[in-house]
């Protein structure tokens, strides 16, 4: 079980370098003409050099950089804008601040995302190194608001706040303070623009292609094939011990499976809880040495459990899943052992109700259909008035089938 969680690891630690995805969205060129199209997923921590986008899934990609259009939008992501403006470009880490208050101006086009729109309009240009806000005035240049770090007199921690001063002289309206006092974060000044935007009466949202549902379920139906094995033991009498062997065998099982979507994953839906119950069955009997030996093991599965999807082109994808899985024998399962030909002496188990254990699987799916490979971790549940040990092991190939999405 280990070597297969190994290399379920590996395997996906390997994709995850190579696998990419595609977001609803569009662009609008110099000449101010909207193209929808496919854009490749951003990272949604910092703002992009460049977009890689396609008018379909089979076209091939191109590359668009900041110069090259005015405007991009992605569903549930945002809308970013084309400008050129003067940014500072010092470090906000102190490790790496310097003895000047005044910025490091850089004349660059950068793309740019809209946080309030209105009246007056909030831009952030997040990287690796620093967040910086921008704003502008109507129709008016776009300004970076500026907040630096830096050591001043005797290597004491100072900040440049002139951003409140350029607040205080932009941002003048009955419901603003004439003292502004807001902090260099990104909540804060969305709110103060939306707030002076409101109070101006004019209020613009940034247009982004249709967006998502909160919350999305799948219905899946879920047959597949276990291959399962089962062995006793039963202890009788001093150091008498007798085990029972049962042949290893492939098995249906049949299922539906929940797929919930959770709202924080609406728009790259990579991750989803599971809910799958399923309904399995095993039975065997020989005769050894000393007697009939049976078992008969039903059970109602019932995984809960989380999934993690990579995606590749044209709506296909690799999945793992992890679940704890909970077992639900049928009142009749159970066995016998026989301990002596000659007596006749039989040890009866049944099969109980043992906690729950965890299953792990690694898939392929396309836009209905999918298929994966599950392995177990053994499962001892046999109850009897001898001593009695058991061990159930189980690997299922699971098939699956999107009723409702």
């Amino acid at each position: 079980m280990r070597l297969a969680f190994t290399s379920i690891v590996l395997l996906i630690n390997t994709f995850v370098f190579a696998q990419y995805s595609w977001d609803k969205g569009y662009f609008i060129n110099n000449e101010g003409i909207r193209v929808e199209c496919l854009i490749k997923r951003l990272d949604g921590a910092y703002n992009p050099k460049k977009i890689d986008y396609k008018l379909s899934d089979n076209d091939t990609p191109s590359e668009l950089k900041p110069q090259d259009i005015r405007e991009f939008g992605i569903a549930d992501v945002g809308v970013f804008i084309s400008a050129t403006v003067n940014i500072d470009r010092s470090s906000a880490n102190l490790n790496q601040a310097d003895n000047n208050r005044n910025p490091e101006w850089s004349r660059e086009t950068l793309f740019l995302k809209i946080i309030a729109g209105g009246q007056a309009t909030l831009y952030v240009y997040r990287t690796d190194g620093f967040t910086r806000f921008f704003y502008r005035m109507g129709e008016g240049a776009i300004e970076q608001l500026v907040y630096k770090v830096y050591y001043a007199y005797s290597n004491q921690v100072a900040y440049n706040k002139t951003y409140l001063m350029q607040l205080q002289e932009a941002l003048k309206c009955k419901d603003i303070p004439e003292k502004i006092t807001v902090s260099y974060m990104a909540k804060p000044l969305e709110n103060l623009f939306k707030k002076y935007n409101e109070c101006t009466g004019v209020v613009s949202a940034p247009q982004v292609v249709e967006k998502q549902a909160p919350v999305i379920v799948n219905l899946n139906f879920r047959p597949g094939i276990n291959f399962s094995t089962y062995t006793a033991t039963a202890a009788v009498g001093a150091g008498q011990v007798f085990a029972a062997n049962f042949d290893s065998k492939l098995t249906p099982r049949i299922g539906l499976e929940l797929e919930i979507y959770p709202a924080f994953n609406n728009r790259n839906k990579k991750w989803s809880l599971l809910f799958e119950p399923n309904y399995r069955t095993y039975s065997d009997e020989y005769t050894g040495a000393d007697g009939v030996y049976k078992v008969d093991y039903s059970s109602i599965e019932i995984p809960i459990g989380l999934r993690r999807y990579f995606y590749l082109p044209k709506e296909k994808s690799i999945f793992i899943n992890l679940h704890i899985v909970y077992d639900n024998p049928s009142s009749k399962a159970g066995g016998q052992i026989p301990t002596n030909f000659f007596t006749g002496y039989i040890v009866e188990f049944d099969i109980v109700k043992s906690g729950s254990r965890y299953s792990a699987g690694i898939g392929f799916a396309t836009k209905r259909l999918f298929g994966e490979v599950r392995y177990y971790l053994n499962r001892s549940n046999a109850e009897s008035s001898a001593q009695i040990a058991s061990e159930f092991s189980n690997t299922a190939i699971v098939l699956g089938y999107r009723l409702l999405k």
